[in-house]
């Protein structure tokens, strides 16, 4: 069954969280015809043509589905965050230090430095600068990720901030 219209009640799109984008019916009829099979088996097809599409479109050999948010936060975290003692420093409201039951800690074997804005609304790269660690000091773990999230609770960080941190 398609359904008629869009599930989000909302005039615009959602950027709070990826939880809360609604698909429109386009995007469900797509779901529906999706394959089934095992994808740890490499059976399928929905997933490949997905993979290879973004590979593609990034420039890359190869990429991965991955089935949340949370997931792909923590496998982005551990491929960088791979030998301690190390730091992520992270935006004290976002989802990787407020909702993911301490998976970089768990998963990285990292600590989290959560920053608070001190504009409000998102980092700056003088916040950053301001906590970073690059001391060899046995004392500090060395700051190895600053985690930036877009959006954070629906606000978009400017790109040009992107680039300055």
């Amino acid at each position: 069954m398609t359904p008629s219209k869009s599930v989000n009640p909302l005039p615009y799109s959602d950027f709070r969280s990826d939880t809360s984008t609604a698909p429109t019916p386009e995007m469900f009829e797509a779901m529906m015809k999706a394959s089934l099979g095992d994808d740890v088996f490499n059976e399928d097809d929905s997933v490949k043509k997905l993979e290879q599409y973004v590979a593609t479109l990034c420039g890359h050999e190869a990429a991965l589905f991955c089935a949340s948010g949370t997931m792909s936060n923590q496998l982005a975290h551990r491929v960088h965050l791979c030998n301690p003692p190390q730091t992520a420093l992270v935006d004290i409201r976002s989802h990787v230090f407020n909702y993911e039951a301490g998976g970089i800690s768990f998963h990285s074997q990292a600590a989290v430095c959560p920053v608070m804005p001190s504009n409000g609304k998102y980092l700056t790269a003088e916040d950053v600068a301001s906590r970073l660690v690059f001391d060899v000091d046995v004392h500090y773990a060395p700051t190895r990720v600053v985690a930036l999230e877009n959006t954070l609770n629906g606000t978009i960080m400017p790109l040009e901030e992107i680039v300055r941190i």
